[in-house]
C-alpha cells in the first residue's frame, strides 16, 4: 500500500450512521428469519390466550395475525430511526466524559502499520491486529476489537486511496467482516 495520511474531521451525524452500520453489521450473522417465526408464533398464540367471545374466531385472525407480524418485524429488523434513537446526545455526553476535545482525527498509513491521532490518544495498530473491517458506500469501518472500531468517511480519500486500503485489508485481514 502506498503511503498517505489524512485528517478527518469529526462530525456527529457521521458517527451516528457508523454506529447504525456497525449495529446492522454486528446482527447479521444471527438467523433473524427463524426470530422472526419464533417471536411471531409466540405473539399470535397469546393473543389467541387474549380473544374474546364477542369476536368471531375469523375477525381476531384477520386483526391480530397482522398485528403480530408487524411487531415481529420491528422487533427483528428495526428502522435505522430507532437504532439511532438518542444517540447523538450519547456521543456527545461519552465524548465529554472522556475528555475529546479534539475536532479531528489523523489517520496515517504506512506499510502494514495505521497510525490514528486523536486529541486523547494515538494508537498504533498492524493490518494483522485489525479484529476486522466492513465497507458501506459512505463509511469504511475499521474494527480494533470487536465492539471497538474506527471510522473513515470515503469522501475524504481519492478512489486510489480507497482502492489501495481495501487491497491491502484483504491481503492482511481476509474478507470483510460480517457480524459475530
Amino acid at each position: 500500500m502506498a503511503d498517505f495520511s489524512f485528517t478527518q474531521e469529526f462530525d456527529l451525524d457521521q458517527a451516528v450512521e457508523a454506529h447504525a452500520v456497525f449495529s446492522r453489521v454486528a446482527h447479521s450473522k444471527s438467523n433473524p428469519r427463524a426470530t422472526f417465526i419464533v417471536i411471531f408464533l409466540i405473539l399470535v398464540l397469546l393473543s389467541i390466550g387474549i380473544s374474546d367471545d364477542k369476536f368471531p374466531s375469523i375477525l381476531w385472525g384477520l386483526i391480530w395475525i397482522p398485528v403480530c407480524g408487524a411487531l415481529s418485524w420491528l422487533i427483528i429488523w428495526p428502522p435505522k430511526r430507532l437504532l439511532t434513537l438518542g444517540l447523538k446526545r450519547q456521543i456527545v455526553a461519552y465524548r465529554e466524559q472522556v475528555g475529546a476535545s479534539s475536532e479531528s482525527s489523523t489517520y496515517y498509513f504506512k506499510g502494514e502499520e495505521i497510525r490514528v491521532e486523536t486529541g486523547t490518544s494515538t494508537e498504533t495498530l498492524t493490518l494483522t491486529d485489525l479484529y476486522g473491517w466492513h465497507e458501506n458506500d459512505g463509511l469504511l469501518l475499521l474494527y480494533r476489537a470487536p465492539k471497538s472500531y474506527y471510522f473513515i468517511v470515503k469522501s475524504q480519500l481519492d478512489s486510489y486511496q480507497i482502492d489501495s486500503l481495501r487491497q491491502c485489508l484483504l491481503a492482511y485481514t481476509g474478507k470483510p467482516f460480517r457480524g459475530w
